[in-house]
């Protein structure tokens, strides 16, 4: 996914990477992803809507690896997305990140993984880092291969989702959050965009021990009526290494 996001604050010499430092769901927004990475040795665990949950490590401090799966509580087969994330560019003022994925899944049929990936992007306003803006464009392809055949299949086509999104820094603990998500699709050498399935996404970040995101998701369009999910995830970091972790 491409992402940016929105920091305002007091002068640093690294305003991005400072705003981070301090906030364990550093790797994404309320939803979307960020171009940030963990240190080496740097574990994050998530519950996301109390439904999934994630897992991310810090190789080093420009590549992570994740892991995002339903909470075993669901009765359901074995099956989750498995990401990469190369931070390629890391400066004072701007992040950018690849993230190859695949999709996992595992049933009775046997074992079927179909492959995805994304860029993203963060911007630091200002000097302060505490306002960001974060873009981001992930695609899932039509292209896989199952364990009960040998051939990779490949289709002509991809889905994903452009993202936008904003951060606010207005305490060393707290952050105003939005994103705008939109669907979109690529077929037969034209990009279609899902208007009627884009939202709005708008709430908050409390940073602590356990750091609490809160949030609404609504329709874009007024016309798709007043509809609003509530979102809520919460993040607790680790350093397994904390004297390589630490900067």
């Amino acid at each position: 996914m491409l992402s940016f996001s929105i920091l305002f604050g007091f002068a640093n010499a690294d305003p991005l990477n400072a705003n981070y430092v301090n906030d364990p769901a550093a790797t994404r927004g309320l939803i979307l992803p960020t171009a940030q990475t963990l240190e080496k040795g740097q574990l994050t665990l998530s519950s996301i809507e109390l439904v999934l949950f994630n897992v991310n490590y810090g190789i080093n401090d420009k590549l992570s690896a994740q892991f995002t799966s339903l909470l075993p509580i669901f009765p359901v087969g074995f099956g989750g997305q498995l990401s990469v994330r190369y931070k390629f560019l890391d400066s004072d003022k701007i992040n950018l990140a690849v993230e190859p994925s695949a999709l996992i899944g595992a049933g009775d049929s046997g074992l079927s993984t179909i492959f995805g990936g994304g860029i993203i992007g963060d911007y630091s306003v200002g000097d302060s880092g505490r306002f960001i803006i974060t873009g981001s464009l992930s695609t899932q392809t039509l292209a896989g291969f199952d364990s009960t055949g040998s051939d990779l299949g490949i289709s002509d086509g991809a889905l994903g989702i452009a993202g936008l999104g904003a951060q606010l820094t207005l305490a060393s603990n707290f952050k105003l959050m939005g994103e705008l998500m939109v669907p979109i699709g690529f077929f037969d050498g034209t990009v279609d965009v899902a208007e009627e399935v884009t939202f709005l996404n708008l709430g908050f970040r409390r940073i602590g021990d356990f750091t609490w995101d809160f949030s609404i998701i609504r329709p874009w369009s007024v016309d798709q009526g007043w509809f609003i999910l509530p979102y809520i995830a919460v993040t607790r970091r680790f350093d397994l290494n904390p004297k390589v972790s630490q900067k």
